[in-house]
């Protein structure tokens, strides 16, 4: 039984980092004025596409888990 990859981790310097917690802080101002209604909405769209190729999805996180063993 083998185990194909799926891909690969970035190899993040500490700019990369810094540059993506930056872009979260920024994300986060925006999200936490958003209302209740607003933030559903937008976490029901992420959980429609997810369950649209969640066969698929869940090959992929099972592969993913069975390779870090």
């Amino acid at each position: 039984n083998t185990v194909q990859g799926l891909g690969q981790d970035p190899d993040s310097d500490e700019a990369a980092v810094d540059k993506a917690v930056k872009a979260a802080k920024k994300a986060f101002n925006g999200w936490k004025n958003l209302s209740v209604g607003k933030r559903a909405d937008y976490l029901n769209k992420a959980a429609d596409v997810l369950e649209k190729d969640l066969d698929k999805f869940a090959v992929a996180e099972s592969r993913d888990q069975v390779s870090k063993h």
